[in-house]
């Protein structure tokens, strides 16, 4: 018996003569309440509002990946696949549960009890083979401070009462809430006891009133008083006929002159409305989150409830990710290795918000293609994706702060002009490119081709009428249009393949510049050849092959 073993002259954790308050609860179901109302651990979870708050946290710690990395010497990280503890946190902590089942059994006892024990079980050489959860109540598992040693050990017992070896601290895996000592959490059910209470009062008032049905939808009244037969006739027939389940709000059949006035709910009930309402928001203010988490949709709408959600995630997890986080690294990994929940789905906007977010940063310098990759969690592409640039057609941090020297001005009249020196022939086209050059010809071929469709569909209208007229101030504005959409892949080519020669201006004229002179061929045609002809061209132009021609043999 657990009395048996609590009377054992050995250290107990709890005497009789001034019993601490978990046996209290534990003999008499809970603390009696100023509601009238038990409450402990167990009983709170018969709230709903608590119950939800729990599920919750729990839930969410359940839900959300837990992986171990290895750091990398230079810089970044790489998922450990083959550390003993990835398959502990990530899959199966011991042979009889899940991880997921685990984290939520730990966080449940973290939201009840404010303490969340496992057990850590270790091979010869120290590394950890198993977690067991063990049961948080004070009668079960509690920590102490050894009087000789000055270390910490856990002092256990079985379900019978029978004290087990003192487990180290080092073998104990111990998230503890909040509390004063470091040591131990406080119990949230014991703190919020009085909140509780109310919601359980509240609770079963209201389930009294429905069984009893005590208040009636109307009143009936009658002239005189009645004999005792038939006001016991009278009497017997209402809790015969409308105060059994079933049989409720069905029509009275009235006689002798009575009259029926419909009864208003008193303020009274109203209150009791009100109290039931604000008994959720007192269990969501307790647990640190928002009360549409508690299914409490009063003051949710869908313009705030994308941002309730990450304040959640900021505010009430971050914390508790910490707690699980820091214990973890301590007891189970040593460098280079650490554990780390993958949370930031969570927080991310939609994938065009955090596109236009990165891409205004790293237009202005602000970051790097690595940093934006690292904040995505993945890896970085070498040292190309550490550089950063600037506006002004996109060029890099260095070129910006060393410009080159300028161009000497020309020869004034009457002096001997240098010699013209021989136009040098176009570089070649590269054999192998790098990734990075292969990323920037991907941007530029796209940004070409949506120019290309552009013109093709202008050239279509056009050649129904005034074909020659159009030809020249069209290509004379889109020029700078072109040179728009080619600013960023140009930068970024020009770095990867050092092509000071090649400047997105350049780039814009020469491709223009083909372009209308392959359609200045079509000008003297006109009709349907015209028209036949412009399809016909347009259609066998191609993004890749013109760029390649503008590169190399413009």
């Amino acid at each position: 018996m657990l009395l048996d073993g609590l009377t054992k002259p050995i250290k107990m954790l709890s005497g009789l003569s001034a019993p601490e308050q978990w046996l209290i609860d534990w003999v008499g179901g809970g603390s009696m309440t100023a509601s009238g109302e038990k409450v402990n651990e167990d009983t709170a979870l018969a709230c709903a509002a608590v119950k939800a708050a729990v599920t919750v946290l729990a839930e969410t710690v359940a839900c959300v990946s837990l992986d171990v990395f290895r750091d990398r010497k230079g810089g970044g990280k790489d998922l450990a696949t083959d550390h003993p503890v990835q398959w502990l946190l990530h899959d199966q902590p011991n042979e009889e549960t899940g991880s997921s089942t685990f984290r939520e059994t730990l966080q449940g006892h973290l939201g009840t009890w404010g303490n969340g024990y496992a057990e850590i079980q270790r091979l010869r050489n120290g590394a950890p083979a198993a977690i067991w959860q063990r049961l948080p109540q004070p009668g079960r598992t509690k920590p102490f401070r050894d009087e000789k040693d000055k270390r910490i050990y856990y002092e256990c017992r079985d379900e019978k009462g029978a004290l087990e070896a003192n487990i180290p601290a080092a073998d104990m895996f111990h998230i503890p809430g909040f509390g004063f000592d470091g040591l131990v959490g406080y119990s949230p059910i014991g703190h919020l006891r009085e909140a509780i209470g109310s919601n359980l009062a509240a609770e079963r008032y209201a389930s009294e009133l429905f069984a009893n049905d005590a208040r009636p939808n109307g009143v009936v009244t009658v002239e005189g008083e009645l004999g005792d037969e038939a006001y016991n006739r009278a009497k017997k027939q209402f809790n015969e006929d409308r105060a059994e389940h079933g049989k409720r709000h069905r029509t009275m059949l009235l006689e002798g002159g009575a009259k029926y006035a419909v009864a208003q709910m008193n303020p009274e009930d109203v209150q009791m409305i009100d109290a039931r309402k604000f008994g959720v928001e007192e269990i969501a203010r307790a647990y640190r989150m928002s009360p549409h988490l508690l299914q409490d949709l009063t003051h949710g709408t869908f313009s705030n409830i994308t941002e309730l959600g990450r304040q959640f995630i900021v505010f009430t997890m971050m914390p508790w990710f910490t707690r699980w986080r820091t214990e973890i690294n301590r007891k189970l990994l040593k460098p280079p290795y650490h554990c780390r929940f993958n949370y930031k789905s969570f927080l991310e906007a939609d994938h065009k918000t955090r596109a236009e977010f990165y891409f205004r940063l790293w237009q202005m310098g602000a970051v790097t293609a690595n940093d934006i990759l690292d904040r995505e969690g993945e890896n970085g592409i070498g040292p190309e994706g550490d550089l950063r640039f600037v506006p002004v057609n996109m060029q890099t941090l260095e070129t910006a702060m060393n410009p080159p020297e300028p161009a000497p001005a020309p020869g004034t009249p009457g002096e001997e002009k240098p010699e013209k020196k021989p136009q040098e022939k176009p570089p070649e086209k590269p054999e192998k490119q790098s990734a990075v050059s292969n990323a920037a010809r991907g941007v530029l071929v796209d940004a070409l081709g949506r120019m290309m469709r552009k013109e093709a569909n202008a050239a279509k209208r056009a050649a129904k009428n005034g074909f020659a007229d159009w030809l020249g101030p069209f290509y004379e504005r889109h020029e700078q249009t072109v040179c728009e959409a080619v600013a960023s892949g140009v930068a970024v080519l020009r770095a990867a393949e050092r092509r000071d020669d090649v400047t997105a201006d350049v780039i814009a004229h020469a491709y223009t510049q083909a372009a209308r002179e392959e359609l200045e061929k079509l000008v003297g045609l006109d009709g349907e050849a015209l028209a036949e002809a412009v399809a016909e061209m347009t259609a066998a132009w191609n993004p890749e092959t013109r760029l390649n021609e503008v590169l190399y043999d413009g």
